[in-house]
């Protein structure tokens, strides 16, 4: 899987990782997310499914551009450790006063 496809606009991405036999029901998810005093964060927050959340301290970045290689790296990790991806979000470009998607533009 080409992961730098995500890239562009890349909000969240989740994964999970079930095994019946092990009793295993654990979820991963990890974010980009504004910060008030950084320009964002890479957000990550782990656990069982339908348990208690585990939440990692919030990694700050410039921008986007430069956290992509982290995230990546944790995005292979969690699937060379046998999770999948289950839901992902890329965030579309939007108006910041009322949170409207651009206008069309006509040709």
């Amino acid at each position: 899987m080409d992961l730098d496809v995500l890239r562009s606009g890349f909000s969240y991405i989740r994964f999970e990782r079930i095994d019946a036999e092990k009793n295993e029901q654990r979820y991963y998810y990890l974010g980009w997310e504004e910060t008030l005093f950084d320009k964002g964060a890479v957000v990550r927050r782990y656990g069982r499914l339908n348990g208690q959340a585990h939440v990692l301290a919030p990694e700050p970045f410039p921008t986007l551009d430069e956290a992509w290689p982290y995230i990546r790296s944790i995005i292979r990790r969690r699937l060379r450790n046998g999770y999948k991806i289950v839901q992902y979000n890329q965030l579309k470009q939007c108006n910041t006063l009322n949170h409207q998607p651009p206008p069309e533009q006509s040709l």
